[in-house]
């Protein structure tokens, strides 16, 4: 492996020195996306609240993740648990299951795990992203599981006809380090992009060493207007330390446990092929594999274990889009079948799981009507899954799950449309999930309400509020009431109630502001805990900032963000409500263009707050046999600085 990226990085060195991009304004979305229906289709016309980030918008920014890049959007939380490896990313409330209940997507690639290893996120380096798009809603149609909150889909770089080459050196506070590499361009009908990134840091706390290396390979391939090819390769090393959560009355920086530590591999192919079968029907096809390793030492106390795992996954699918007209009204059909499997193989079998399987096959349809020509469009959509679970050590299952859409947006002006939605969108249990049932839990069923309205105000004003309800049967969390002594569980009804508001203007043309605002009230109906919120979840957060040039070629950005009220994780009855766990953390960043060379500064955390994105109520015993249910937390970096140097050159 050592090999492989060594190549890559010498042929990105031979080829010289991704892909530059013409920045956009904030509030002005691209015309059309792909996540929402699956093919391309104009903003205006899809019934959710969207948002899309470019390239150029995560430039001018601080952030080093795709995290990092979400955490100012409306209704998004992030949680940290530690370094950069280890991020959840929550969309409509959902707390510690979120990572189970939004969809992540690589160029149409699912890139939630079988098992609890969860999203990777340092999977996608920044330098890679075209854009990302984030749909609101149940997604279970199209995408099936896992789409309850949403689905964010990553769009990375292709080649052009140009050749670009690209590199970006950042360090930073806590011995931070992060060398990029790209190239891009085409070979007649065959375009590339390729990149590669190594970035290491000794992470704010002890134990919170983080190194992470990457390459990836794009291949886009198109033959007289009937074939396009996509070929999609990656692969990823990381070793990072795990410092756990600590008490709030010890020093920060600091860990109980200084010891543990987890090393992965991650390696993909993603291969989609379309078919022009006439002007008006198109065939894709999508498959991917995916070998994922990791091993970790963990001490309890003194107690040591080795945890080596591999999971293997596959998927395959089909889907044909027919533009049609029905009585004169432009009609767009989608139907497609969709396979995917998951194996977990322990090398190390210490608690005698052994293999764990799960594989899901399903059949969907969606259909669009424009009811009125350019102003009025309906959705209708459906699909039935089913899922079938098998184990060495537990009982083997089978699930059928069904999925609804309907949605209606009618586009009143330029810019500016009003929406209303309902899904009926499920997740299913996860491989480890099952461990303390015998077999495996059903899947959980939710109705996603929502309703909106996106306001083109003048040239330079637009404005957007969405309103939503999911009501959930059968949750699929952790219960520590469960069979007396705690368990992965299904909640009877959870209820969460949402609205999202937000502003973007461009007074002048040095000048984008933004602003916005979400409130939510995630419950816990009926069961051991009716009446209760569902842990972790902030009942309002925001934020709000800007980009100003002051000069020619000279970018300065500033960016807040605040969140309060909410319950740590695992509080279920509200015993801790002395949780201080409100926050304003303030980033900076300015940027200078000279020529070809792009120079950057950034602070994060400007006000050097003292604040956790996450709090934990557990019990510790420390003072064994005296103990004691406290909160414990893992503590965010105070103020820090990064730089670099980003070079771009066409030829």
């Amino acid at each position: 492996m050592h090999r492989i990226y060594t190549a890559l990085t010498l042929a990105l060195f031979t080829t010289t020195t991704v892909i530059a991009q013409e920045p956009a304004p904030v509030h002005e979305l691209p015309k059309t996306i792909i996540t929402a229906t699956r093919t391309d289709r104009s903003i205006d016309t899809i019934p959710a609240n969207v948002t899309v980030i470019t390239a150029a918008d995560i430039a001018g920014t601080t952030a080093q993740t795709i995290p990092d890049a979400l955490r100012h959007l409306a209704g998004i939380t992030v949680y940290d648990f530690g370094n950069n490896r280890r991020t959840t990313v929550d969309l409509r409330g959902f707390g510690e299951v979120a990572g189970t209940n939004t969809l992540v997507m690589v160029d149409g690639r699912r890139i939630n795990s079988a098992d609890l290893s969860d999203v990777d996120w340092t999977n996608i380096p920044l330098d890679r992203i075209d854009r990302i798009e984030i749909v609101r809603g149940g997604g279970s149609v199209l995408y099936g599981d896992k789409a309850v909150a949403g689905v964010i889909n990553i769009r990375t770089k292709h080649g052009g006809q140009d050749t670009r080459v690209y590199s970006e050196s950042v360090v930073g506070y806590y011995t931070t380090w992060k060398q990029s590499l790209g190239v891009s361009g085409s070979i007649h009908d065959l375009a590339y992009a390729l990149d590669g990134s190594y970035y290491h840091s000794d992470g704010y706390r002890t134990n919170s060493e983080f190194m992470n290396r990457s390459a990836g390979l794009r291949l886009s391939y198109s033959a007289d207007d009937w074939l396009a090819l996509d070929l999609t390769i990656g692969v990823k090393d990381d070793r990072y330390g795990l410092p756990g959560e600590i008490a709030e009355d010890v020093d920060r920086r600091e860990t109980d446990d200084p010891n543990s530590w987890s090393e992965s591999k991650d390696r993909y192919i993603h291969l989609a092929p379309t078919f022009v079968i006439s002007e008006a029907t198109t065939l894709r096809l999508d498959l991917t594999w995916r070998q994922y390793q990791s091993r970790s030492f963990l001490d309890f106390g003194g107690f040591t274990t080795v945890d080596e795992f591999s999971v293997y996954e596959a998927t395959a699918g089909a889907r044909m889009i027919h533009d049609y007209t029905f009585f004169d009204h432009e009609s767009e059909l989608v139907i497609g079948y969709a396979y995917d499997t998951g194996d977990k193989h322990y090398q190390n079998d210490f608690f005698a799981n052994g293999d764990l399987n799960r594989h899901e096959s399903g059949v969907f349809i969606n259909n669009m009507l424009a009811v009125l020509p350019g102003k009025l469009y309906l959705d209708l959509g459906y699909r039935r899954a089913t899922t079938k679970y098998n184990y060495d050590n537990f009982d083997d299952e089978a699930f059928d799950s069904d999925a609804a859409h309907i949605g209606m947006t009618w586009r009143y002006a330029k810019g500016s449309k009003m929406f209303v939605a309902y899904d009926r969108a499920y997740r299913t249990l996860r491989l480890e999930e099952i461990f303390g049932n015998t077999s495996p839990l059903p899947p959980q069923i939710s109705k996603h309400y929502q309703a909106g309205i996106r306001h083109r105000i003048n040239e330079w004003l637009s404005g957007a509020i969405t309103g939503f309800r999911i009501d959930t049967r059968d949750e699929i969390f952790y219960n520590p009431v469960a069979d007396g002594f705690g368990n992965n569980a299904s909640y009877d009804e959870t209820e969460r109630w949402g609205a999202e508001f937000e502003l973007w203007a461009t007074p002048t043309d040095e000048l984008t502001l933004f602003a916005n605002y979400a409130w939510i009230d995630p419950r816990l109906e009926a069961g051991d805990f009716d009446d209760n919120e569902i842990p972790g979840v902030p009942n309002v957060s925001g934020s709000l900032g800007g980009t100003w040039s002051p000069a020619e070629k000279v970018t300065i950005d500033l960016r807040g963000r605040w969140a309060k009220n909410r319950r740590a994780l695992s509080d279920w009855d509200g015993a801790a409500e002395s949780w201080d766990d409100s926050y304003f953390v303030v980033d900076t960043k300015a940027t200078w263009q000279l020529g070809m060379v792009e120079l950057f500064i950034g602070v994060n955390n400007v006000l050097d707050q003292e604040y956790s994105d996450i709090g934990v109520w557990q019990t510790d015993f420390s003072n064994f046999p005296a103990v004691v249910d406290k909160i414990f937390t893992y503590p965010a970096p105070e103020r820090n600085v990064i730089g670099g140097v980003r070079i771009k050159k066409t030829f």
